[in-house]
């Protein structure tokens, strides 16, 4: 188990939330084929997912080990299905392959974007890395949230919709 200390990457995660509430929009399990991968829930200002690029919380809790690897590299094929070219991708993934750990089962990643736009990154509860660019965060929550995602029962629970 990775181990970081807040001392050097801020606060965690509980005193995120308690500094900055938001609101429970939607929770899922993401199944491919019969397994199940992890479990998500969608935290906005409102409680209702209106596309915003600001101020909205991701947090997948992991039902299997999974090395880092393969998330990146999954990342970029959800954006190459969503169709999304933009140039600074491979700079993005590099930057998460750098701060991704390999997950293990129980696990969780949380994606906080604040009212900046800037997006950190908890591994359990210790913040992991910061991607500054504000464009970063929506494009990473497309994944599973535009209306073309790989997985609409996925995102349809995640809204709320099922």
């Amino acid at each position: 188990m990775m181990l970081l200390p807040t001392s050097v990457f801020g606060q965690t995660l509980d005193e995120l939330v308690a500094d900055r509430p938001l609101s429970l929009v939607g929770t899922s399990t993401l199944k491919v084929m019969l397994f199940n991968v992890f479990d998500s829930a969608l935290y906005t200002d409102t409680g209702q997912w209106n596309e915003p690029d600001k101020s909205f919380r991701l947090t997948l809790t992991y039902k299997r080990n999974l090395k880092a690897r393969w998330l990146v590299r999954s990342t970029g094929e959800e954006w190459e299905h969503l169709g999304i070219t933009d140039n600074r991708l491979n700079s993005w993934m590099s930057e998460l392959a750098t701060m991704w750990p390999d997950i293990n089962k129980g696990d969780s990643i949380t994606l906080d974007v604040d009212a900046q736009g800037t997006s950190r990154f908890f591994y359990n509860q210790y913040e992991i890395g910061v991607i500054t660019d504000p464009d970063f965060g929506p494009l990473f929550a497309a994944i599973w949230l535009s209306p073309n995602t790989s997985q609409p029962k996925h995102r349809a629970q995640l809204l709320g919709e099922q």
